[in-house]
């Protein structure tokens, strides 16, 4: 595992997990808005809850703060959490290794196709993903190979 870190989230991003919370009922670990995209790191067995019922209440929230919103569902093992930020994307292998410098990394191994995926046409959002994993646990990179 990696260990988990302690976040800080400031007063904007607390009024939208009031909100969030509010709408959907599920409780949220995190909230990072970047531009038009709020992304919420929901409690581990939230995701239902989060999404509702057709993604009823994601589109309620979505409405409500004219921004587009994505979901995590957060997990404590920072392999999981890294499994959950790339779904529906399957990978063949993932494991945490440790580089001769003590760096931690995540190895993700995935088909050709789904590496072309999460490195090119996503790129940008990829390295968004890197940095929440980072933000929540002791992770120091991610490697596609």
């Amino acid at each position: 595992m990696g260990g988990v870190k302690v976040i800080k989230i400031n007063a904007n991003e607390f009024r939208y997990i009031g909100l969030f919370e509010a709408v959907t009922g599920a409780s949220v670990r995190d909230c990072i808005v970047k531009g038009d995209r709020v992304t919420f790191v929901v409690k581990g067995g939230d995701m239902g809850l989060a999404i509702g019922k057709g993604g009823i209440n994601v589109k309620k929230v979505e409405s409500s703060i004219n921004k587009k919103v994505d979901l995590i569902e957060y997990s404590k093992d920072a392999v999981q959490f890294v499994k959950n930020i790339i779904h529906p994307i399957k990978p063949k292998n993932i494991y945490m290794s440790q580089k001769s410098d003590g760096s931690k990394v995540i190895n993700v191994m995935v088909e050709s196709r789904d590496k072309k995926i999460l490195l090119s046409s996503r790129k940008k959002r990829f390295n968004e993903l890197k940095d929440y994993v980072k933000r929540h646990h002791i992770v120091d990179d991610i490697e596609v190979k």
